[in-house]
């Protein structure tokens, strides 16, 4: 009876070890993003927010290694976390990980960009606003790299910059010093 049990017990802690191991085999890598990070159901900057992932939250790397994942001028890895006892997936900026070196080994997207108004981000990070001013709340940050597309509305000035509006975020503003055409 004791050497049936040891067996059972044994084949339930190999069977539960499994999926653990399974889990192991993908890369891991830690958020870099002092304000979070977002986690999207698709890759995209428009694509629903699952939920924010914290700075310093590590996250299990699932796709788009081999076959990297544009999608806005931004490349995008499907990654898993465990939260409130669930595993989530989902999308996150490839910039944001430090696997990656967050911004020293991200890849310049090449080949992504067919639109007309393709403004690239040059800033390692960039605060897309509510309005054409720093006095307006940050609506979205997007990385290095990322391409935006102009509204086609005119520039303004203010605060020492000269602001463009981008589709992004139903039209938020960048500040043009940190942002350089796409041909």
């Amino acid at each position: 009876m004791r050497r049936i049990m040891l067996v059972v017990v044994v084949a339930a802690a190999l069977m539960l070890a499994l999926p653990l191991s399974t889990l192991a085999a993908d890369p891991t890598a830690v958020v870099q993003a002092p304000k979070g990070l977002n986690l999207r159901q698709a890759p995209g900057l428009d694509a629903t927010i699952i939920f924010g992932l914290s700075n310093g939250e590590t996250v299990t790397v699932l796709d788009g290694l081999a076959a990297p994942i544009y999608a806005n001028g931004v490349r995008w890895v499907k990654v898993g976390v465990w939260r409130w006892g669930y595993w989530y997936t989902g999308y996150v900026s490839f910039a944001y990980l430090d696997l990656y070196g967050a911004y020293g080994g991200y890849h310049e997207p090449v080949g992504q960009w067919g639109g007309a108004n393709g403004l690239k981000v040059t800033a390692g990070a960039l605060n897309l606003r509510y309005g054409p001013a720093l006095t307006y709340g940050i609506g979205r940050v997007v990385p290095y790299g990322t391409v935006l597309e102009g509204t086609g509305a005119a520039t303004v000035s203010a605060g020492g910059y000269t602001w463009q509006q981008v589709t992004t975020g139903g039209g938020l503003w960048a500040a043009n010093t940190f942002l350089t055409a796409v041909p």
